[in-house]
């Protein structure tokens, strides 16, 4: 029978003043409290009255993890699994105090007595007793530094930002300390004009004075946590995957750090291995990520783990990726980040926005292929990724040749353009493609073979792609940017405009004859004409946004004009070029000819 878990009221007195130092795993996020968070705390603080004995204030549950017991003269160390933004915040403030009081020496010891442990060793450094994520370790010894100390203090010397949420917090609450102050000296001098210099002076020494005890004994006597210990026989990993689905979660990607920085590194009370671990190896991968990396990486990780396994459940994501890692065989923390870097590489060449991450594929055929995946945006669905990710380490492994592998890239295309053109969004494919490398490993005939074979997935046959253009709406679907900007790539090979145009921002889709025409009598077409093929493809060209604000609701001879003289885009220029009149038998010559070059181009 599992033992129970005792929760108790602890005060910070109590927490601070033991023999012990906390530890914030790597795992955990780092310090984020803002300016909202730091007002309340300290809004709530001052509201208690130290004359009414049982005014308390609870900040809320702090749970730790004893890591290594102690002694009468040995220190407990213990890892914070819930609750490090208040621990720090109130770590923070206490050291606010002590910088606000360095002209009073007995005040400054007394505050300094909950912030670090006498150093034992012959250099007496000392120890903090509580010790965040060493990768704001650089923001917390500017914080050590203001305290213009005697003695060293035994810290790491991790590189890393020095400027952040954390030191910006210290820097907040020692202004909210000025400020107080500042409000009460000015309470003290209204009631009292004709004081001297000398009595002002005074007196701010005694507010002052008054106002860092007081704060003083509210922190260490009246601010109560829930305080939960856990001994080493209880699983700091259940308790903090419990706590993760409860209230704020962590980002699947946080949970995956915890299992590889923590859980998964032994014997690593104080993560010293974590922190190589995570300078040697983590970080590299965070980095490939560039800025937006914890969206990236959420994006990443459900793909990922259908290469391994594509029967995983989103849901069950991270425990499926435990399980996977378990093996056998049973991978260590550093083969597991080896086996996350794996498809990288390809995910940056498709969802970032970096120009070099297709470059770097090597092949111009492969960047091409890419390029259009990125000008697909979101129109290229997340559950094509793992099949294509497959493909590429199928390839890059010698496995898979060249030509199946674009082939295969092509068919993708091919499949979601046409769907689209028949008025079918990417939508429910993930039951196709889930399962498209197991059962084609690369083989385009077999990629056909097996979309054909589904029952709920339809790919319109040529005739039934040209209806579809001649008759569906193609405005408004999400991939009608990208089949104008591949027409017009057929008019310019590449010359003129860029691999990485902008579509979502450069570029428009303007209706030839407009939705709503200011006069029908300007067109060789009537409303029922109209209403038929109004957004089809074929009254449909490009035009940059500025150009289409420029043209407005004019008449056919003005936008014909229009076209060819202000267009940046040639396949607009030359249609303003090819057509007389714009009648519904235009339309349907036009679409006639769009059907030929799209059932050429994307051939499935």
């Amino acid at each position: 029978m599992a033992q129970k878990i005792e929760a108790n009221a602890h005060t910070f007195n109590e927490i601070f003043g033991a023999l012990c130092v906390y530890y914030i795993p790597v795992f955990q996020r780092r310090y984020v409290w803002g300016a909202k968070e730091i007002d309340e705390l300290m809004d709530d603080l001052q509201e208690i009255d130290l004359d009414v004995e049982r005014d308390r204030h609870f900040l809320g549950p702090v749970i730790v993890s004893e890591r290594k017991a102690g002694g009468a003269a040995r220190r407990t160390e213990s890892w914070v699994i819930d609750g490090q933004q208040r621990l720090t915040t109130v770590y923070l403030t206490l050291a606010a105090l002590a910088s606000t009081s360095k002209n009073r020496p007995e005040f400054f010891e007394d505050v300094c007595t909950y912030l670090f442990h006498k150093g034992k060793g012959p250099d007496k450094k000392l120890k903090p007793i509580l010790i965040n994520d060493f990768r704001d370790h650089p923001q917390m010894s500017k914080v050590f530094d203001d305290l213009g100390l005697e003695e060293p203090v035994e810290f790491s010397t991790y590189q890393s930002e020095d400027d952040g949420p954390l030191i910006r917090a210290y820097r907040r609450i020692k202004r909210r300390f000025r400020d107080d102050i500042k409000k009460r000296l000015e309470q003290w001098m209204a009631d009292n004009p004709s004081a001297t210099d000398a009595q002002r002076k005074e007196v701010e020494e005694q507010i002052s004075k008054h106002y860092c005890e007081n704060l003083f004994t509210v922190l260490l006597e009246r601010a109560l946590v829930v305080y939960i210990e856990l001994t080493k026989e209880e699983d700091a990993k259940q308790i903090f995957d419990t706590l993760n689905s409860a209230g704020q979660p962590l980002a699947n990607i946080d949970l995956i750090k915890n299992e590889v920085l923590g859980m998964r590194v032994e014997d690593d009370l104080q993560f010293s291995r974590a922190q190589q671990l995570y300078v040697s190896h983590w970080e590299p991968l965070e980095k490939r990520m560039g800025d937006e990396k914890l969206k990236l990486f959420d994006g990443y990780l459900f793909p990922y783990a259908l290469t391994h396994n594509p029967r995983v459940k989103k849901n069950a994501l991270v425990n499926e990726l435990c399980n996977l890692w378990d093996g056998p065989p049973k991978l260590n923390s550093t083969s597991i980040i080896a086996s996350l870097s794996e498809h990288v590489p390809v995910y940056l060449a498709i969802v970032s926005s970096n120009k070099s991450d297709v470059e770097a594929l090597g092949d111009a055929d492969l960047a091409r292929r890419y390029f259009r995946f990125r000008r697909m945006g979101g129109a290229l669905p997340n559950s094509t990724y793992s099949f294509i990710f497959s493909l590429h380490s199928a390839y890059t492994k010698g496995t898979l040749s060249k030509d199946h592998y674009l082939s295969c890239l092509d068919l993708t295309e091919s499949f979601l353009v046409r769907r689209a053109l028949d008025g079918i969004e990417p939508t429910g494919l993930h039951a196709v493609f889930k399962l498209m490398w197991e059962k084609t490993s690369g083989d385009p005939v077999k990629f056909v073979a097996a979309v054909s074979a589904s029952k709920t997935v339809k790919v319109p046959a040529n005739e039934e792609l040209r209806s579809a253009i001649k008759l569906k709406p193609l405005y408004g679907r999400s991939l009608a940017n990208y089949i104008l900007f591949e027409y017009e790539k057929s008019f310019t090979d590449g010359d003129q405009l860029p691999e990485d145009y902008d579509l979502k921002n450069r570029l428009t889709l303007d209706h030839i004859m407009p939705q709503t025409p200011a006069s029908f009598d300007e067109w060789a077409m009537s409303r029922e004409e109209h209403a038929k093929v109004k957004d089809t493809w074929a009254n449909l060209v490009p035009l940059t946004p500025e150009a289409n604000s420029q043209k407005g609701n004019v008449g056919w001879v003005q936008a014909k004009d229009f076209y060819q003289r202000y267009s940046l885009f040639k396949s607009t220029r030359q249609f303003g070029a090819s057509y007389s009149s714009w009648s519904f038998v235009d339309v349907e010559t036009r679409s006639t000819a769009l059907a030929d070059w799209a059932i050429s181009r994307w051939v499935f």
